[in-house]
């Protein structure tokens, strides 16, 4: 656990190459406006350094994530380019109509998926186009979002329910209602399965069945789960605790 040093952390992504974990620091009482007052954080994998504001001038940042030698991370109506080895920001790609960026994910052929969770749409930016690519009365709300293979896990705040999503057809196929509050991150554990936070401070499993377990709850000392990453060379979940200011990291025996 890191000491209580960022503001309102909300989403953490591991860079492999860096072996760092970035961190958006939403600052959710000091709302940008398009001012660029918020910043994004850089924490050693073991949490012994935290460079708070790593990158400076982006607007209350959500989603994080890593594709190849670019970090991305989201606006509320915009996602930002970075380059993590220079850290300075490279472009900045508009998304039309959006209302409420929340989450990002990577594809396997590079493109990303983003969430609006204030429009009750899915994104896509791909080979330098962005389109809403799915909206559809089944999933309202969206946040968390992760790929696997040909498939788009999402997690959907309007009936709290996991749900995975044919990239090819669009078929929407439920798989599990979780415990109450709001879902926030999701991503594949080792064996198959999914890992899924709850923000008010729940990391359950979820088996592609539809059996969910709590594998750690922290709502008793009011420490949420944001949008986390997890590692698995290490078997290590390292997430942002939203309104405790802190990152807390896992290993999951």
């Amino acid at each position: 656990s890191t000491p209580a040093e960022l503001r309102v952390p909300e989403s953490a992504a591991y860079d492999p190459v860096t072996e760092a974990v970035y961190v958006s620091n939403y600052d959710g009482y000091n709302p940008s406006r398009g001012a660029g007052r918020q910043s994004i954080a850089r924490v050693s994998l073991d949490g012994s350094r935290i460079e708070t504001d790593w990158l400076t001038g982006v607007n209350n940042p959500t989603g994080l994530a890593v594709r190849g030698d670019r970090l991305f991370a989201v606006e509320p109506r915009q996602v930002v380019e970075i380059d993590p080895r220079a850290g300075t920001i490279v472009a900045r790609h508009a998304v039309p109509g959006a209302a409420m960026l929340n989450d990002i994910a990577v594809a396997p052929d590079g493109a990303l998926y983003v969430s609006d969770s204030g429009s009750s749409t899915v994104h896509r930016l791909k080979d330098g186009s962005v389109e809403a690519w799915l909206q559809t009365p089944k999933i309202v709300r969206p946040n968390g979002l992760h790929v696997v293979g040909d498939a788009l896990v999402v997690g959907a705040n309007g009936d709290r329910c996991l749900k995975v999503v044919d990239l090819t057809t669009k078929q929407v196929t439920p798989v599990a209602t979780l415990p109450l509050g709001i879902i926030d991150g999701v991503k594949s554990d080792a064996e198959g399965n999914y890992l899924v936070s709850v923000n008010e401070g729940r990391l359950v499993r979820v088996t592609p069945a539809g059996e969910v377990t709590t594998l750690l709850d922290t709502t008793a000392t009011r420490s949420g789960i944001a949008d986390f990453d997890f590692i698995p060379g290490k078997k290590m979940v390292v997430f942002p605790t939203f309104l405790s200011s802190r990152v807390v990291a896992y290993t999951l025996e």
